[in-house]
């Protein structure tokens, strides 16, 4: 193989078009072909056709057909036959033009100028011309008429301010689209309910001067009830230092040779405390699984109180054989001094 011919073939040869003017891809793949055999001056490019059609996937017709091309544009010229296959040689001196590489640069100058401009149409078409707008302000909105008060007799004297429209004029502008009918005050205009219509407030000092109405009944002084005092909640005990302690006097009584982990045993009797779980019970129900050979977890403790089904029943009597209840509050009581013997020692070294 030629570094120059595939170069040639690849950069150099002129590019062969079509009857519609298009690049004639195919005769140009052909002759990428032929220059990967050729020698360095472009003779000797004998390929099979076979090899052809393996190197461009063409079909026998399409390749045919391609060499005919190029041979007609005097890019390859047929010399002879050997072992069964053409012989051609490349026509290295041909060199396509350059307006070649000029058409392609202006053509792709034209793409993005006609991109752009698509763009700025685009964006122009996506703002709204201000002269298309119309501002109608509230000043042009007339309120109803209200009866003025010389036509009112002084036994109809009835307050305006209920009577009043319930339109609020407000300042703001009102920006509407200025298609036809599209003009509409935006403002929410409420309905008030007649029924809920207040009453006037009259001064019982000038009850004497209106006909008709008389002074609402003066309302003694109500004097203020004393506020009723409010107990004190009683302090909710501490869940996680009655698991504590409860795991304490557990560890005391059971401890010895567990595989389980103090922590991972205080952690499962933290849960059940904070489920609700009553200390007695779940002290009965610790200790039953203890004397079983069972681990701490939350299912052995859910069977356990199924087992357990009347706690107060076992506070006399050893459960499965083991302490009674008393023996447990005894453990219990223990590890409450303990830990208060560690705080208050912690506490002086402090």
């Amino acid at each position: 193989m030629s570094h120059e011919a595939v170069t040639w073939a690849m950069r150099d040869a002129p590019m062969l078009r079509t009857e519609a003017g298009k690049p004639d891809h195919t005769a140009r793949h052909v002759l990428q072909v032929l220059a990967e055999f050729a020698q360095k001056d472009g003779s000797e490019a004998r390929p099979s056709t076979v090899t052809i059609r393996y190197r461009t996937g063409l079909d026998r017709s399409t390749v045919q057909r391609a060499l005919r091309r190029l041979e007609e544009a005097r890019l390859i010229a047929a010399v002879g036959i050997v072992n069964g296959c053409t012989n051609y040689t490349l026509a290295l001196s041909q060199v396509r033009p350059a307006s070649d590489w000029d058409e392609l640069v202006e053509e792709e100058e034209r793409r993005r100028a006609a991109a752009a401009e698509r763009k700025r149409k685009s964006r122009a078409g996506a703002v709204t011309d201000s002269a298309s707008v119309t501002v109608t302000y509230a000043e042009c909105v007339t309120e109803p008429d209200v009866t003025p008060s010389e036509f009112v007799t002084e036994g109809e004297v009835t307050d305006s301010a209920p009577g009043r429209h319930a339109l609020e004029v407000c300042d703001t502008p009102d920006v509407t689209h200025s298609a036809p009918g599209r003009h509409t005050l935006n403002a929410a205009v409420p309905v008030i309910d007649p029924s809920l219509k207040e009453e006037p407030s009259v001064d019982p000092s000038a009850a004497d001067a209106l006909p008709g109405i008389d002074a609402p009944p003066a309302e003694a002084p109500v004097a203020d009830k004393p506020r009723r005092a409010q107990k004190a909640a009683a302090p909710t005990p501490n869940r996680h230092a009655i698991a504590d302690e409860l795991t304490s006097a557990f560890w005391d009584v059971h401890g010895a040779g567990r595989a389980q982990s103090f922590i991972a045993t205080r952690g499962v009797i933290r849960t059940a405390i904070t489920n609700g779980v009553a200390r007695d019970t779940l002290a009965c129900a610790l200790d039953l699984i203890a004397r079983e050979g069972r681990s701490i977890s939350g299912g052995t403790i859910q069977t356990a109180l199924g087992q357990l089904q009347h706690p107060q029943q076992h506070r006399d009597r050893p459960v499965a054989g083991g302490l009674t209840q008393a023996q447990w509050d005894a453990a219990y009581a223990r590890a409450q001094a303990r830990d208060a013997a560690e705080a208050a020692a912690h506490q002086e070294a402090s």
